[in-house]
């Protein structure tokens, strides 16, 4: 095979489909904006345990790779990010720790953020931009455009469907990352860009090696590089996440309803156990690797929804490749700093929330306060400072002892600790009027970052509401064949302690899917209409559709429900509601990935 100039190949996994500033793995051509987490999420909150082994059995020619192995775990949980990420690389050899990291992204979940060989070839200029399914005409639709540099905000990209996550209205993988990282925060939408900006940004560092694929210098910016990029530099190094890397990370641990901050989120810790073959995600060097890859399976539908999760995760190296082995102890340092820098723990007020955000008067709100442990190392003796707002009159927090300022007590690194704290808003409360929550967070350990330690969050008195209708649609079935029926269980629910006035319940039948009947509330076709609805209340309806026989395989088919009524509606985030199934004749779960390289 030819080898790309100045390219040391690291891996690229992909499955049918290509992937992106952050991407996650690609199943089956699934929408852009599926999200894949480790293994061990089931949809509710967690604490992952993802243990990490190296096969006795298929060890490295030569040399030790266990204290490389010891530093990448620990740099993806320290879980920070950072520019300037890209390091002169000593050695002619492979680094050994660079390809791991890259190698443990993919069995987590994440994928590339540019295209690789299996999409447009080896040696392709195209391997240097923005990853992209292919669009209407199914071709890439690539050019730099006028300031000639790939990966930038001018690229020309045709009908190209962007894959690449970024946070929406700034597009800028350099800038520090917020204190709430979510798919309400980020997105995949070309649309959620910032004015001017035609396309998604890469942060990449190919000097000296290729100039055209250098955004870091173009932009003066210092030299970063997304961890998954499927080629570097052969001159340099990657042994630390870039801001992109972890901001993947973050959108994932939101949880399945994609809001950071709520009762679905988890953190991820990753765990070396050794030489052994029990382990989530094994390492292993064998002959007939290539240069490296990795091979994943997942599982979707149920608890998940339309997410993903890892089932298995394997990591293969070539035994005859010159590895080299990082012997140096990185697994305490601080993110960026050199061993034996002292122990450290950056705290942040990761989100602060209010329900609700407009109360009416006399009535009561709890502000939800998120505080988390970046690392590297444990935070000792936290506290969460939280002063009553003037004006507001405290109720109530769960906090330890029922008091505040909050007692957290320690925090190991990635560990994060949420309480409540309730005020109440006094009657004669004015409407319009404004109250600003103001949280902060302080530990024993040094904090390098103390920017972080402090978030408000504030609400605005409203006048009383009019109830709040929420509808909920779903089908026990992830896939179904063509010519089959598919039922869904649409529920409308009065959420508020008024009655509800005459509303409709919409449900266009999608491309793919005949309607046959409605059962339940409403036995007539959609749209079906009520007259009220008590405080409280429910209404359920159970809609069958039959498949069409023309309906492509693998095709994947949403069905949306919604809510209009005659009076206004002061929730109507929750007035629309969709599930989804594949068209297949074999249940999606348990499909197996494999990755390849840029030679």
């Amino acid at each position: 095979m030819s080898r790309a100039p100045c390219l040391l190949p690291l891996i690229l996994l992909a499955g049918a489909a290509p992937v992106a500033a952050g991407v996650f793995l690609q199943f089956q051509n699934r929408p852009a904006d599926q999200v894949v987490h480790p293994t061990g999420y089931a949809g509710v909150a967690a604490e992952l345990d993802v243990t990490v082994c190296l096969d006795p059995n298929n060890l490295p020619q030569s040399g030790d790779p266990e204290q490389a192995i010891r530093n990448a775990i620990a740099e993806f949980n320290r879980n920070q990010g950072m520019t300037g990420n890209v390091v002169s690389n000593p050695s002619p050899g492979s680094d050994f720790e660079s390809v791991l990291l890259h190698e443990i992204g993919h069995c987590i979940g994440m994928d590339h953020p540019v295209f690789g060989p299996s999409e447009v070839g080896s040696g392709s200029p195209q391997l240097y931009f923005a990853n992209a399914f292919g669009g209407g005409n199914n071709a890439f639709d690539t050019a730099a455009n006028t300031d000639g540099q790939r990966g930038t905000r001018d690229d020309i990209r045709g009908d190209d469907i962007n894959l690449n996550w970024f946070r929406k209205g700034v597009n800028d993988p350099w800038a520090v990352l917020p204190a709430v990282v979510d798919r309400v925060s980020y997105g995949v939408e070309l649309g959620d860009l910032p004015n001017g900006h035609d396309w998604v940004e890469i942060a990449s560092a190919f000097s000296p090696c290729l100039a055209a694929a250098d955004s870091s210098a173009f932009y003066d910016q210092p030299a970063t590089q997304n961890t998954m990029y499927p080629v570097i530099c052969g001159n340099n190094l990657l042994r630390q996440l870039a801001l992109d890397d972890v901001a993947l990370l973050r959108i994932a641990r939101a949880g399945k309803d994609g809001t950071q901050g709520t009762g679905d989120d988890y953190t991820t810790q990753l765990r070396y156990v050794g030489q052994t073959n029990d382990c989530a995600l094994q390492i292993l060097f064998t002959n007939d690797a290539g240069f490296a890859f990795c091979q994943v399976g997942g599982t979707g539908g149920g608890p998940l929804g339309n997410d993903i999760a890892i089932t298995t995760g394997r990591m293969e190296f070539q035994r005859t490749v010159d590895w080299q082995f990082n012997q140096t102890d990185t697994t305490g340092a601080a993110p960026g700093a050199a061993p034996g820098t002292a122990p450290s723990a950056d705290l942040t007020v990761l989100s602060h929330d209010a329900d609700p955000l407009t109360p009416p008067p006399d009535t009561k709100v709890s502000f939800i306060i998120t505080v988390m442990n970046a690392g590297p190392n444990v935070a000792n003796d936290v506290m969460v400072a939280n002063p009553t707002p003037a004006g507001l009159n405290f109720v109530s927090t769960n906090c330890p002892g029922g008091t505040l300022p909050c007692p957290v007590g320690n925090l190991a690194a990635d560990q994060w600790f949420q309480f409540d704290v309730i005020y109440a808003v006094p009657a004669n409360a004015a409407v319009g009027s404004e109250f600003t929550n103001v949280a902060s967070a302080s530990s024993a350990t040094d904090d390098p970052n103390v920017g972080n330690n402090i978030l408000d969050r504030s609400i605005t008195v409203s006048t009383p509401p009019v109830a709040d209708l929420a509808i909920s649609k779903n089908t026990p079935t992830g896939s179904a064949a063509r010519g089959s029926e598919v039922v869904f269980t649409v529920e409308v629910s009065n959420l508020s302690e008024i009655t509800a006035g005459q509303f409709w319940v919409v449900d266009q039948t999608p491309p793919g899917l005949v309607f046959v009947s409605n059962t339940g509330a409403c036995t007539t076709a959609y749209p079906c209409s009520f007259g009220s609805l008590p405080a409280g209340g429910a209404v359920t309806i159970s809609s069958t559709f039959a498949v069409a026989n023309n309906a492509s395989v693998g095709a994947l088919i949403t069905n949306i429900a919604s809510i209009s009524a005659t009076d206004a509606d002061p929730d109507p985030a929750n007035d629309s509601a969709s599930d989804s199934f594949s068209v297949s004749s074999d249940p999606p779960e348990g499909r197996i990935f494999f990755s390849s390289f840029e030679p």
